[in-house]
């Protein structure tokens, strides 16, 4: 990614009929590089009914260290 970008919304799609490793945990990490990640949030995941979206992130308000997301 490009530095000082704010993610505010992250959604994962998946699709459980397509035969391949369905995760059933998700860890969300941000840093400036791989050796400084800091863990964010864990997501159990759990598809209900046609459901093929898992949320992993929102309401991001501002970036770490960087201040506040732009609009």
């Amino acid at each position: 990614m490009m530095p000082e970008i704010c993610v505010a919304r992250l959604v994962m799609v998946l699709d459980p009929k397509d035969g391949s490793y369905m995760p059933s945990k998700i860890r969300i990490s941000a840093g400036q590089s791989f050796s400084n990640l800091k863990e964010l949030k864990t997501v159990s995941v759990s598809l209900s009914g046609d459901s093929t979206e898992v949320l992993l992130l929102q309401d991001v308000k501002e970036v770490r260290n960087s201040g506040p997301c732009l609009p």
